[in-house]
């Protein structure tokens, strides 16, 4: 039997249960992860000194003369931030001599200041494998030029070597890298039907709205979202149908009062090309407890392994309609400082307002997530029906699907609370 839930109960349930529904997303990142540059051949194109003849980035006075060493600041010895004013390149990702880039990402090169004059140039196989310049589309720089995302017009090779040249003042920066094998074809004997992935939310990377990532940062690693694929004769088609579970001592269990659902609207299909999965739709839905949540333009991505003991990258985006959160948003703001209306949530807890759907009816947020990873299971989702799921309905039925076990003394005020472990979520309170 369930007793009612206290207010603070409720709003343990409530931000625990809205963290899952988000994770509905290639949209330019514009962080820099990787090493640092190597040496330029010739002069330092993007901090070139005037004089330094040997072109190293040390500040080595007009290649060590002796006749030039004194180190005063303003000559041809003071290198910080260069003599010229121009650029100098801090990070590159992927970094040089790597081996695990991923054949979709785009090379991110990031300045110490504005360097949105430099010019790039790929050098690798091709779409026939042949070894060429590769075309690339136009450079995305952030606001102040110091970070440019650059994306060539195909999809890299998976498991290739790639030569990058980053040239200015007539001088060039060269380095090379090599794909990952993520992106092979499958293997000729996998079949897709029915395997199931568990996705953890909290190894999502959140692009929209920014505000998402703390909360997601903060979720239980134990939390599962649950996609199975169903594909057509020849696989180059496939639906998605999702559900929800948790790790308990290392065993998947699935969440009983959360009905299985198609992902995609009804005549909407993932197009299957090598490994690499990808789709649009107007319309796409799944079940959160005994919430529906829709959302409308949705892009999903993603590949599978070469073997499919795993999905990898994958990305999903689109509008989340804020009626899907109503039933949750049913704390007393008066008592709880909590909003009671969904925009009122997102504007207090994303720092976003809602906007008007693409459909033109209801409010919605964009939200967008990327570097979601699913690892194979060996039990298939098990298909239950929203009907199947009546036991669990009533006001603690929520909380029996999306509950966890922090005590009521561990909570802190607002959302900070959310960026403890959970250590049980999904798990049944007696």
């Amino acid at each position: 039997m369930y007793s009612p839930m206290s207010d603070v109960r409720k709003l343990v349930v409530l931000a625990v249960a809205l963290l899952p529904l988000f994770l509905v997303g290639c949209s330019l990142s514009l962080e820099s992860g990787g090493s640092d540059a190597p040496p330029y051949r010739g002069a330092d194109p993007l901090n070139d000194a005037e004089g330094d003849s040997d072109g190293s980035l040390e500040a080595d006075d007009d290649d060590d003369d002796a006749g030039d060493d004194d180190d005063d600041a303003g000559d041809d010895d003071d290198l910080a931030g260069g003599s010229s004013g121009t650029a100098s390149v801090i990070s590159l990702e992927p970094a040089p001599d790597s081996i695990g880039h991923h054949y979709r990402h785009p090379l991110t090169v990031t300045f110490d200041v504005d360097g949105s004059s430099a010019m790039f140039r790929v050098e690798g196989p091709g779409t026939d494998g042949v070894h060429q310049d590769l075309p690339l589309l136009p450079a995305q720089w952030n606001g102040d030029g110091t970070v440019v995302a650059v994306y060539p017009a195909d999809f890299l090779r998976s498991d290739s070597e790639y030569r990058v040249s980053i040239e200015q003042n007539d001088s060039v920066l060269e380095y090379s890298f090599t794909t990952s094998t993520i992106g092979a074809p499958l293997d000729q004997a996998v079949q897709l039907e029915g395997r199931t992935y568990s996705i953890s939310p909290s190894q999502g990377t959140v692009v929209s709205p920014p505000a998402l990532a703390p909360l997601l940062a903060g979720m239980s690693a134990d939390f599962s979202w649950l996609w199975q694929f169903h594909s057509d004769q020849h696989q180059e088609q496939l639906s998605v149908d999702t559900g929800a579970g948790a790790f308990d001592a290392s065993v998947l269990v699935q969440d009983s009062c959360t009905p299985t659902a198609s992902l995609l609207s009804q005549d909407s299909l993932l197009s299957l090309d090598d490994a690499y999965f990808s789709g649009a739709t107007d319309e796409a839905s799944f079940w959160l407890g005994g919430a529906h949540l829709e959302l409308e333009n949705v892009e999903v991505d993603g590949d599978f392994r070469a073997d499919a003991s795993s999905i990898e990258e994958v990305h999903l985006s689109g509008w989340l309609d804020s009626a899907g959160l109503s039933s949750l948003i049913s704390l007393d703001s008066s008592s709880t400082g909590t909003a009671s209306m969904p925009c009122d949530w997102v504007q207090q807890q994303l720092g976003v307002s809602c906007q008007n759907c693409p459909s033109g009816s209801g409010d919605c947020v964009w939200i967008d997530i990327t570097s979601l990873s699913g690892s194979l299971q060996s039990q298939p989702l098990q298909d239950i029906e929203p009907l199947a799921a009546a036991p669990c309905a009533g006001e603690d039925a929520f909380a029996s699907a999306v509950s966890c076990a922090i005590s009521p003394s561990r909570l802190r005020p607002g959302p900070a609370w959310l960026l403890l472990s959970i250590a049980f979520l999904l798990r049944r309170r007696r």
